[in-house]
């Protein structure tokens, strides 16, 4: 319940920042996406759209409720924090290449929670 408050509150407060980098490719291990996700949002000074370019281009599994990437400046230095839920498609689900059959009940997969800061030098 915490975490859906925490992101609820910070998706009203997010601002946006315009990216300028091109969509790297997915890293082939899941223990590799966030510093894959810190180096892309490094090199695009920020995600407009709170990373959903890259979600979509790597095909990353919707989370179960609430978004997947929330912006807000949590510590007021005047840059995007970013609060990222990553879902590790390899532990519950069928391989990315295939549709998952209909089910009642959302897919769990296993996963992190990220919070990228800026810290001058990049997140």
């Amino acid at each position: 319940m915490f975490r859906r408050l925490l992101l609820a509150g910070l998706a009203a407060t997010a601002r946006a920042t315009p990216p300028s980098a091109a969509v790297p490719t997915p890293p082939s291990e899941f223990s590799a996406y966030p510093d894959a996700i810190a180096a892309y949002l490094t090199e695009a000074q920020g995600s407009s759209s709170c990373l959903a370019e890259l979600f979509a281009a790597w095909r990353m599994p919707e989370p179960t409720f609430g978004p997947p990437c929330t912006a807000a400046d949590l510590d007021s230095d005047s840059r995007d924090e970013y609060v990222v839920r990553i879902a590790d498609a390899a532990t519950t689900a069928p391989p990315l290449s295939e549709t998952p059959p209909p089910t009642a009940e959302p897919a769990s997969y296993g996963g992190d929670i990220l919070i990228l800061d800026n810290g001058g030098g990049g997140y």
